[in-house]
C-alpha cells in the first residue's frame, strides 16, 4: 500500500478516514458521471470542462474535509473542560503559526514578483486562511468533547 503512512496508527481513525474518503470518491464519480452526462447530451460544459474540473475537485475534497471535522474523532484525549481549554489554546497557537507561515511565503512570492497580488489581497487571504483554520479546528475539537463526554 502506497500512501498508508499519511495514516494516523490508531485502527479507529484509520477505517473512519478510509471511510470518508471511500465516500469522496464516490462523489467524484457521481459528479463525474454526471458532468459527462451535461456535457454529452445538453453540451453544457463546452468551454467551461476546467470549471467542471474545480468543482469536482472541491466538491470530494469538501465532502472529506467537512465529514471528518463533523465527526469528533480528532481529539480523543479531551474529557474535561481543563482538556479543552488546553486544546483551544494549542488550536489558537498552531493557527497563527499557519497564518505566520502562510504570510511569510505569500510575501516572499510578492517580494520575487512570482505573484502580482497587491499586499491587501495577500493580508486579506491570510486573515480568511486564520479563521477557518481555527474554526474547522474548533468545530471539530465541540464535537471531539461532545462524543468523549458521551
Amino acid at each position: 500500500m502506497g500512501f498508508v503512512f499519511f495514516l494516523p496508527k490508531d485502527e479507529y481513525k484509520r477505517m473512519r478516514i478510509l471511510q470518508f474518503m471511500a465516500e469522496s470518491f464516490l462523489l467524484l464519480v457521481i459528479v463525474l458521471l454526471l458532468g459527462v452526462f451535461l456535457n454529452r447530451f445538453l453540451k453544457f460544459f463546452d468551454d467551461e470542462i476546467g470549471f467542471l474540473f474545480l468543482i469536482v475537485l472541491m466538491s470530494a475534497l469538501g465532502y472529506g474535509i467537512i465529514r471528518y471535522i463533523f465527526s469528533g474523532i480528532e481529539y480523543v484525549t479531551v474529557f474535561d473542560k481543563n482538556d479543552f481549554k488546553k486544546e483551544l489554546k494549542k488550536i489558537s497557537r498552531s493557527g497563527f503559526k499557519f497564518a505566520f507561515i502562510f504570510f511569510a511565503i505569500s510575501s516572499s512570492l510578492k517580494f520575487f514578483n512570482v505573484i502580482n497580488f497587491n499586499w491587501y489581497d495577500i493580508f486579506g487571504l491570510t486573515f480568511i486562511v486564520l479563521i477557518l483554520i481555527i474554526l474547522m479546528n474548533y468545530i471539530s475539537l465541540c464535537f471531539s468533547f461532545k462524543k468523549n463526554a458521551e
